[in-house]
């Protein structure tokens, strides 16, 4: 069964996510938590280019095929930085 329609099988694909899912260990008394990526622009106040640091709903599907060029050289938000 291929529900998402990406050409692998669904039970292949939890089989990988549960043989590579990485293991986390805190310490007894941590209280910063892994969050996903909205909980966490939810608790900040980035803002894009532009706007004042407020809380304005950034999300994080905001983020991506965003570009920037600095000083020559063009930088993607969902891409590397790596030289």
């Amino acid at each position: 069964m291929d529900s998402d329609v990406d050409g692998m099988d669904d039970a292949v694909e939890d089989w990988l996510a549960q043989r590579f899912a990485p293991v986390v260990y805190h310490q007894r008394h941590e209280t910063a938590f892994p969050v996903s990526v909205d909980l966490w622009l939810r608790l900040t106040r980035l803002s894009p280019p532009g706007r004042s640091s407020s809380r304005i709903g950034l999300a994080q599907a905001q983020l991506l095929n965003n570009v920037a060029v600095r000083n020559g050289l063009e930088f993607s938000s969902d891409g590397t930085r790596s030289r």
